[in-house]
């Protein structure tokens, strides 16, 4: 049986997607990280408590700045950087016409 999360705990695999769409998200718009929509946390969460999303984007947006070279988070925020200028770019081509005989999927 597997063992199951713990009450108020915050599934790890999930901060970390939320901390990279909001990376990213930062990147497409030119935004301030601050402001990324992915920073809601839960209901009656805590400030600084474990379910509070913001505090993880806060800290990987820092560390990715302020870290050594070769590091964890500054490699991470060069594949973000690789990512969002791949999806802005893929966001920003018109849409090709439909060639004759395609059918919609």
């Amino acid at each position: 049986m597997a063992e199951l999360p713990k009450a108020g705990r915050t599934d790890r695999a999930d901060r970390k997607r939320n901390t990279v769409s909001a990376l990213i998200w930062t990147k497409v718009t030119q935004g301030e990280h601050r402001f990324a929509p992915h920073r809601r946390s839960a209901p009656g969460f805590r400030p600084g408590a474990p379910e509070d999303r913001s505090l993880d984007i806060d800290r990987a947006w820092w560390r990715a700045r302020n870290n050594e070279p070769h590091r964890y988070y500054p490699q991470l925020d060069a594949v973000c950087e690789r990512y969002a200028a791949d999806l802005a770019w893929r966001i920003d081509q018109p849409p090709q016409p439909a060639a004759p005989g395609d059918s919609p999927t």
